[in-house]
């Protein structure tokens, strides 16, 4: 009970740093423009080559805020599939192992743009094969953490108002986040609905915590 709790505790504290993190990158995403869609690898080398040579600076900064909030997003995952567990063991574990392919698949896309981005500034022209990795990688990434939320949202469901919230979010966020990938307009709506799964679990596992403490 006690590893539990601060699990539960952990994963909170994950989730209200991860809300931070993915503010500050969307605040750089807009600084950046239209340039920041380079880092999907979704581009030309000449097209990820300009977008570099504009904003490097910028595109290095979003992608050191990304690898926190993968830290950030994948203790929130952990903490709420520790949740899911005490209900329903098999779906909570599986769940976690899809969150952290997803968090790994995250870091794998990173350090591919990274290096993209090192060896454009060092001379050397993208080949169209890596930014095609790169987008890959990107588009699984998400359909794995689509699938792995979800299950957590089906293992979340009970008559509490604050569980079936929650529940519903992560149900839906594979509706909202797959039109997403397709199109770009719709990529702001996955973040919102990300900001809100994330602040929700915020305020779930907290709240979870404390009631685990005052049993």
């Amino acid at each position: 009970m006690t590893d539990t709790r601060r699990i539960l505790r952990i994963g909170a504290l994950g989730a209200g740093a991860a809300v931070v993190l993915l503010l500050a990158l969307f605040a750089v995403g807009l600084s950046v423009g239209d340039s920041f869609a380079a880092l999907e690898g979704a581009t030309t080398p000449a097209d990820f080559g300009a977008a570099v040579d504009r904003h490097a600076a910028s595109l290095k900064t979003a992608m050191a805020i990304d690898n926190l909030f993968v830290i950030g997003y994948s203790t929130a995952l952990l903490g709420v599939a520790v949740l899911v567990r005490t209900r329903a063991r098999l779906l909570g574990t599986v769940a976690l192992v899809g969150a952290l392919l997803g968090g790994l698949l995250d870091y794998v896309e990173n350090a591919l743009t990274v290096g993209l981005i090192q060896s454009h500034l060092l001379g050397a022209t993208p080949q169209p094969a890596w930014l095609l990795t790169l987008h890959v990688v990107g588009q699984v990434k998400f359909l794995v953490a689509f699938a792995a939320v979800a299950l957590l949202g089906m293992g979340l469901w009970s008559p509490r108002p604050l569980d079936r919230t929650m529940s519903v979010l992560a149900l839906l966020f594979p509706v909202v986040g797959v039109p997403g990938l397709m199109v770009s307009a719709l990529a702001p709506l996955t973040i919102l609905w990300m900001l809100v799964l994330l602040v929700c679990a915020t305020l779930l596992l907290w709240r979870r915590a404390a009631e685990m403490e005052g049993a």
